[in-house]
């Protein structure tokens, strides 16, 4: 193996990335421009979205795809080639002839650049101070990764504590309204016992009434002797049995006061615990809501951590801009990278217009 194919070699070794800033470094103005860079960005995106779909997945660590998602990779962004095409193009792309497609390996048989000529593809000429700056450059790249991983942790946990809190509600709906059914029936129960009640109080004062009144008769010195007989018959008639209505009434009321009591005794029984229930409930959702208050805080802090760590990440951008010598591939990258990483913020703090597509300005 010659040394340019044994250096390209160790190239397709390279996680993803890795291997596009190789070739946006050594191709920059050359086949390499923004919007090539934009397409290759989306190249190395979808290249890891396969590598997540494989077997074995690496993610972001991974370095070439198998056929299987090679040849799916060349019908999403090849469209327009054969079957046949692609089984050609596969062949022709895999330059290592190990059966897998990397994504550098496709990037020069896109492009139609040599092995030889990625191998030795410039990759800017840095002095000390140069390095050291974009080492630091990179180094808040990794702090400006991390915290909107946080950010991002922080917006799940955020999400499962308002899905929790919703359940909870729902929850504590559930068992308000089983609370609510159980007294409204003990209600409903109590109102037909009163109204028995008042049916047979009604029937009771409508007899007393009547037996006051053929008293009084029975006695009337100021009616005939006939008339007073008569209500005096009526009136013992009355206190030997009292009448349908009455023992209708009263039959009635104490089978309804028998049947209430009845049905009374496992509400009564239940309720207590369906109060307890309800009010552990309210204590869960006031709980909760505390949570989530507690939650959205912590995703303002860590917005605001994401948004220091993108004023240094750009500061420092900016300072690699002006000293120049640094392969533009490198600082297209990273600013995409905070491109990105800025969608995450609120909109009050983004610092790219969002609106529009990414813009790179080399100076």
């Amino acid at each position: 193996m010659s040394d340019d194919n044994a250096k390209f070699a160790e190239l397709c070794k390279l996680p993803y990335k890795r291997q596009a800033l190789w070739f946006l470094n050594g191709y920059w103005n050359d086949v390499v421009n923004p919007d090539t860079a934009t397409t290759i960005w989306n190249w190395t995106r979808e290249f890891v979205r396969l590598e997540n779909l494989s077997t074995n997945p690496r993610g972001e660590e991974g370095n070439e795809l198998d056929q299987f998602w090679s040849a799916k990779f060349l019908e999403d962004n090849d469209v327009a080639m054969t079957q046949n095409a692609r089984k050609e193009a596969l062949r022709s792309i895999d330059v290592d002839h190990n059966g897998r497609m990397s994504l550098i390996e496709y990037l020069i048989w896109k492009f139609k650049k040599s092995v030889a000529d990625c191998a030795n593809a410039p990759q800017g000429s840095l002095t000390p101070e140069q390095q050291r700056e974009l080492d630091e450059c990179q180094d808040a790249l990794v702090r400006l990764g991390e915290a909107l991983e946080r950010l991002r942790q922080a917006e799940v946990d955020l999400k499962a504590e308002q899905e929790e809190l919703k359940s909870t509600q729902v929850q504590l709906a559930e068992k308000q309204k089983e609370l609510d059914a159980t007294i409204a029936s003990l209600k409903a129960l109590e109102a037909e016992q009163q109204a028995a009640v008042e049916a047979f109080e009604a029937e009771e004062r409508k007899y007393k009434a009547e037996c006051d009144r053929l008293r009084t008769l029975s006695t009337d010195q100021g009616v005939s002797a006939l008339q007073r007989s008569k209500a005096s018959v009526q009136l013992q008639a009355l206190l030997a049995e009292d009448p349908l209505p009455l023992r209708k009434a009263k039959i009635t009321q104490e089978a309804v006061v028998r049947r209430v009591q009845k049905e009374q005794a496992p509400l009564l029984a239940s309720l207590a615990s369906q109060k307890a229930e309800v009010a552990e409930r309210q204590a869960a959702v006031a709980a909760q809501e505390e949570k989530v208050v507690a939650q959205k805080e912590q995703v303002v802090q860590e917005q605001q951590a994401v948004s220091n760590q993108m004023d240094e990440a750009r500061a420092r951008i900016d300072k690699l801009k002006s000293m120049g010598g640094i392969a533009r591939g490198n600082i297209w990258w990273m600013e995409r990278e905070m491109f990105e990483a800025d969608k995450s913020l609120a909109r009050a703090k983004q610092k790219y217009d969002h609106s529009k597509p990414f813009y790179f300005d080399p100076n």
